[in-house]
């Protein structure tokens, strides 16, 4: 979800708002011209400052704040029932407009807000690759990360990085872990001399211990290398960055508020359609042809986290999502599909995750890592929301679920590392990454 500057606060505590006067009191300290532009903005920049401070600080002003968005909805149902009502005297089918949840009905209002008055004008969406299989096509995006993640951190540093793309519209990126091919890497058929080697040493060994408890000991140990080094089936990840713009209006890119408010109330958008046929398209792209095959691990950072869950629960995707790691992402009220274990990663700081409800509210299933933060010196609603912060969070997870090896969160994590690519040991899989730019069409 976007950030968005709330310009109020209610409830029991106030903001201090900062007291700069309009004017310098020098005039000859300051330009003469564009002078009122530059103190408002500055105190425009000291506000959100204060705002930002409020709400890292007392984190129960954003529940506060989503539980009034929570009524207002709920008080527009009321009135709409009222209205349906009335209408029946009138001839009417008292059909209501809005729908039954108090939150869908409030952002379904925000949504036809921004189709009545013009702004959302979506049209039809393109892919354009900028990094396919080793090959950077489009070198204008200023994406720098191509390679492989290591892990979950890695995946959201790499989201991070998209961010920063100048491209038209938004970035994905799509890396294929493992070779299903016949045609193996010179890595991996040196990779199965080594094993050939080291079968040969084992079973020297061996012989040279049997009957004798080493022996047995080493047989064992050889035993579990091999079952940890065995080739895993071919998968993929993908990484789906957050909200571009907060500009209400339409442009290129479809990471945007229209794309919030669709894919929070879990109906299909834009972006969503996007990502759908970016993951065929790398599919296809590294010679598979039949997609429903396919095992599919969704990162997704805020907006990205909601593009993910929903494209898990539809069951018209032609390849297999098996599993989705939300990092901020506002995905607390979404069913969780039978058998795909769901990481939510969460700053008690951070308020974009309360848009979507409390994280386990709806499922218990899904397995959530909530970590508190230490206030920086600025921008805080930002660092408590960045991927990069995020990060450092799923390291923190890492660790938890090395100690706390029975709870949820370590059952999440060790499905969803299954998917990043072993490097060292006997096998260092091969990966294949794709990154494509979605860009959307305004209509007139």
């Amino acid at each position: 979800m976007a950030l968005t500057g709330l310009a109020s606060l209610v409830g029991r505590k106030q903001v201090a708002l900062p007291s700069v006067p309009l004017l310098p009191s020098d005039p000859q300290e300051a330009p003469p011209i564009n002078c009122f532009a530059a103190r408002s903005q500055e105190l425009a920049g000291e506000i959100v400052e204060d705002l930002q401070r409020a709400y890292f600080t007392a984190p129960w002003l954003g529940d506060l704040t989503i539980t009034t968005l929570d009524r207002i909805g709920g008080l527009a149902r009321i009135i709409d029932g009222i209205t349906a009502g009335a209408g029946t005297f009138f001839g009417g089918d008292g059909r209501r407009n809005l729908p039954d949840d108090s939150t869908d009905a409030f952002w379904y209002m925000v949504e036809m807000f921004g189709y009545a008055s013009g702004y959302f004008r979506a049209g039809r969406i393109h892919l354009q690759p900028i990094f396919a299989d080793g090959r950077l096509v489009d070198n204008t995006t200023a994406i720098h990360r191509f390679s492989a993640p290591a892990d979950l951190s890695e995946a959201l540093l790499d989201i991070d990085d998209m961010y920063y793309s100048t491209g038209l519209g938004a970035p994905v990126k799509v890396v294929r872990v493992g070779d299903a091919s016949g045609l193996l890497s010179k890595g991996v058929q040196r990779a199965r001399v080594q094993l050939g080697r080291l079968v040969g040493e084992g079973l020297d060994r061996l012989s040279e211990g049997i009957g004798t408890l080493e022996g047995s000991a080493r047989a064992a140990e050889f035993s579990e290398q091999l079952a940890r080094e065995a080739p895993a089936p071919p998968r993929w990840i993908v990484l789906l960055p957050g909200t571009d713009h907060f500009n209400f209006s339409t442009t290129s890119n479809p990471a945007d508020p229209q794309t919030n408010l669709r894919e929070i109330r879990g109906s299909r958008s834009a972006m969503g359609a996007g990502v759908n046929r970016v993951i065929a398209e790398a599919m296809r792209a590294a010679g598979v042809t039949d997609l429903s095959a396919e095992k599919v691990l969704m990162v997704g950072h805020s907006q990205g986290a909601m593009v993910a869950m929903n494209l898990a629960a539809d069951p018209e995707v032609p390849y297999r999502i098996e599993g989705v790691v939300s990092a901020g992402g506002p995905i607390g009220r979404y069913p969780v599909p039978d058998g795909i274990p769901v990481l939510a990663l969460r700053h008690r700081q951070d308020m974009m995750p309360l848009f979507g409800g409390t994280l386990g509210e709806r499922d218990p299933r899904i397995a959530v890592f909530e970590r508190s933060l230490a206030a920086p010196e600025s921008a805080m609603l930002y660092y408590s929301h960045m991927s990069s912060t995020y990060a450092e969070t799923a390291k923190l997870a890492a660790e938890y679920a090395s100690f706390a090896s029975a709870s949820k969160v370590a059952a999440a994590l060790r499905e969803i590392e299954s998917f990043f690519p072993r490097k060292g040991g006997l096998l260092s899989e091969p990966t294949r990454v794709f990154v494509y730019q979605i860009v959307q069409e305004v209509r007139q």
